[in-house]
């Protein structure tokens, strides 16, 4: 099992007891079943520790320590980004961090009420420079909530989404969890993530999808998750344009 965002590097600093209490933390992750983990660090150009050089070197060291460890599992580092104007502009001077420096994949998240007037033309410039941008947590935006076309056309125009295993649990209430179960029947979203580490969540949420929809999309869902991490293409589904109706609780 893979978990494509978890905020595993929060609260990391350079105290030494801090490292081990990752990898102990890890060990306990290992036992479920997870075998990668993309640690994202919110992105803050104004902050030591969101820095992209000091991110790789912390996760490097974790890796390095992981090994002599002989532990299974292994750490991936990538900032997710609040959508900005200049996302593009800070890229190129090398300062945001794509999913483990791969210049394919970026993580990026909405504003909890609105959506940017200029998210089409920064989605189309991400795109341009190779990035493919990966939304989370689509289903606690109230402007995708009230008006679900909104993220149909983004999904259309080649954005991926990611949803919250805590929604599909039902911990941001149930409207919350319906949005995101309906964004999975309608092809809206294409990988589930923790956040904040919490693993019976996303085991759960994984036995919901298939209890919702069959065995058939949990595997895809999983697949999803895996070929992101190895830098890979996957195919999309074509996404299905909800009617409002479908949308009323």
């Amino acid at each position: 099992m893979i978990d494509i965002n978890c905020n595993f590097l929060s609260r990391i600093d350079d105290i030494t007891k801090e490292r081990f209490w990752k990898l102990r933390t890890l060990k306990e992750v290992e036992k479920q079943g997870v075998t990668h983990i993309v640690a994202i660090h919110r992105f803050n150009k104004e902050k030591l520790l969101s820095e992209k050089e000091h991110l790789l070197s912390v996760v490097s060291e974790l890796n390095e320590n992981i090994k002599k460890e002989g532990m299974n599992i292994k750490v991936l580092v990538g900032h997710q980004v609040v959508i900005y104007d200049e996302i593009v502009e800070d890229f190129n001077r090398d300062i945001i961090l794509s999913l483990n420096n791969d210049n394919k994949y970026i993580f990026i998240s909405l504003p909890s009420i609105h959506i940017p007037q200029s998210i089409y033309r920064v989605i189309y410039e991400l795109q341009m420079i190779g990035l493919k941008p990966v939304i989370v947590l689509p289903e606690r935006n109230a402007a995708i909530v009230n008006n679900p076309t909104i993220l149909y056309r983004l999904v259309r125009k080649g954005v991926f989404t990611q949803v919250g295993a805590s929604s599909l649990m039902g911990r941001f209430g149930k409207k919350t969890q319906k949005t995101a179960l309906q964004f999975i029947a309608g092809q809206l979203t294409h990988f589930v993530a923790t956040e904040e580490d919490q693993y019976d969540d996303l085991i759960r949420s994984y036995e919901k999808i298939q209890q919702e929809f069959g065995e058939s999309v949990r595997y895809k869902m999983l697949e999803n998750a895996k070929k992101l991490v190895d830098n890979k293409m996957f195919n999309e589904d074509e996404p299905v344009k909800l009617k409002r109706k479908r949308w009323l609780y």
